[in-house]
């Protein structure tokens, strides 16, 4: 029972982080290459092609995807 609660509110927290671009366009460049280090300045350039990105934003969003489980924690 626990283990079916436990992967369901993981998909939960996959299923959110994805509902952003910013979020899903980390998450894919995490899957890309997990040794890649994973800074909001080092995110920068990437994240250039979507709207409304900054290095602030990059920051938030990395905080919001360690804080769900789904990044190993680092460096901002």
């Amino acid at each position: 029972m626990y283990d079916d609660q436990g992967a369901k509110a993981k998909k939960e927290r996959e299923a959110y982080a994805r509902s952003h671009p910013i979020r899903a366009r980390i998450l894919e460049l995490y899957e890309e290459d997990p040794e890649r280090p994973l800074t909001a300045a080092d995110l920068q350039a990437e994240l250039e092609e979507l709207p409304g990105a900054t290095l602030v934003g990059a920051a938030y969003h990395l905080q919001v995807l360690r804080g769900a489980g789904l990044l190993p924690e680092g460096v901002d």
